[in-house]
């Protein structure tokens, strides 16, 4: 049967043949079928064709695909290799894709040049962006284990902490306060993506006088987790916030979280993470930040029973020495 079809759901610039299942993959043909999204792309690295789950993994509208730059890297000069693109052992690459939603993708794929035309190259990709970041949250985990055996002070420690969250889910920011010696006020301890204020706390106090919900406090108290959508949308219209709009408006975000440090049933601190635009807040995100949040407070909590065992040791140096300054007077 030679009828000719556009088939369903697919970005091309040229018509093509509707292949009987079976056929091999080539440039005459991008199949609807199969899992993963395959696409041609020319020698400027711009989507030549796009087969539909290519179209749905890219999330964006099929129009404005093709021209578009893709995220692979085209393969030039490159003579067609003993293993198929669908081989499972053929050599996965792994790039970064923004979809148009703001999310950012990450997709592994597998490429080779078309064997009639040596200047496109055929790809065939998958998302992998929840794989890879359960790998970065449980790498997250257990490099901040580490570090909290190491000897660096708890500010460096939280810094620490703070950028594996950041890094692990590839959000906009992320801050971990804890209480200040007098334990009546909160201190950001910890911090990345947005810079370091000074008075943050003294603003936020400013900003509650002012009528503003501080979600972060109520999580605080209740020693529970908060999840708020599209949070930075509501504080950047409420002047009750605007002692703190420059800060929090340093970054793009949209979602926040706030999950309590505890330590034996008391709050210690507060883990607050700002979601990039497009990010959801799902039940696997909240185990992750409530797995650093224990982290932290294990950091936190070292730190002062450290601190504890100086002050007891220089109290009795103090006492050693009262002692011995009193024998030598007798004597």
């Amino acid at each position: 049967m030679n009828s000719r079809s556009r088939g369903p759901g697919v970005a091309d610039v040229r018509d093509r043949s509707v292949v009987p299942v079976g056929a091999p993959i080539t440039d005459g043909c991008l199949s609807d079928v199969v899992p993963d999204g395959i696409a041609v792309i020319n020698a400027e690295g711009a989507f030549v064709r796009l087969n539909a789950p290519a179209i749905t993994l890219c999330a964006r509208p099929a129009g404005s695909l093709v021209g578009a730059l893709a995220p692979f890297k085209p393969v030039q000069d490159v003579s067609p290799d003993a293993l198929g693109l669908l081989d499972e052992d053929a050599a996965e690459q792994v790039c970064v894709w923004d979809a148009a939603d703001g999310r950012r993708l990450e997709f592994a794929y597998r490429s080779r040049a078309l064997p009639d035309d040596p200047s496109m190259t055929v790809v065939s990709f998958r998302d992998v962006s929840g794989e890879r970041r359960r790998q970065r949250r449980l790498a997250a985990i257990a490099r901040s284990a580490v570090k909290l055996a190491s000897e660096g002070s708890i500010t460096a420690t939280l810094d620490a902490l703070a950028r594996e969250v950041l890094q692990a889910d590839a959000m906009a920011g992320v801050q971990i306060l804890t209480l200040d010696e007098s334990g009546q006020a909160l201190q950001v301890m910890g911090s990345a993506g947005f810079r370091r204020w000074p008075d943050f706390f003294d603003r936020l106090m400013e900003c509650r006088e002012r009528g503003a919900a501080l979600r972060m406090i109520d999580a605080f108290e209740a020693r529970e987790p908060v999840v708020i959508p599209d949070r930075w949308a509501a504080i950047e219209k409420d002047p009750s916030w605007e002692p703190l709009h420059e800060y929090l408006g340093e970054l793009k975000w949209s979602w926040f979280a706030s999950v309590p440090l505890q330590i034996r049933s008391r709050s210690a601190g507060i883990l607050n993470a700002f979601f990039a635009p497009g990010q959801v807040v799902g039940h696997r995100t909240m185990e992750f930040l409530q797995a650093m949040a224990e982290q932290a407070a294990v950091a936190v909590d070292y730190a002062s029973l450290l601190q504890n065992e100086r002050e007891l040791a220089r109290r009795e140096e103090r006492q050693r020495l009262a002692r011995d300054l009193h024998d030598s007077i007798v004597q």
